[in-house]
């Protein structure tokens, strides 16, 4: 689709296609899931994307700073996401 859009608009710069933000979103789902397999950034996508809507709807002035907590917790206490804890931990395969 982005292929069509780029041939529809006759242009497309990296701002306009990719915002910060969602730049930073996709980066974090692939931490939280697990970086590294096939299955982990589709585990952090979906956990994510529910973590977003539960805090935007309860706590709608800070929930950009939740957010940033998140972050910043993913990266100091589960740097190998949630799939590589469990992979740990039950010994599951490698390739998932």
């Amino acid at each position: 689709m982005g292929g069509f859009f780029a041939w529809y608009s006759s242009h497309i710069e990296p701002i306009g296609t990719f915002p910060l933000l969602t730049t930073i979103t996709m980066i974090i789902m692939c931490l939280l899931g697990g970086k590294g397999t096939i299955l982990g950034p589709v585990l952090g996508a979906a956990l994510l994307s529910i973590f977003q809507e539960m805090v935007w709807a309860r706590f709608l002035f800070i929930h950009q700073a939740i957010f940033g907590a998140l972050i910043v917790a993913v990266v100091l206490l589960v740097p190998k996401g949630i799939l590589g804890v469990l992979q740990e931990r039950y010994r599951l395969p490698r390739g998932i």
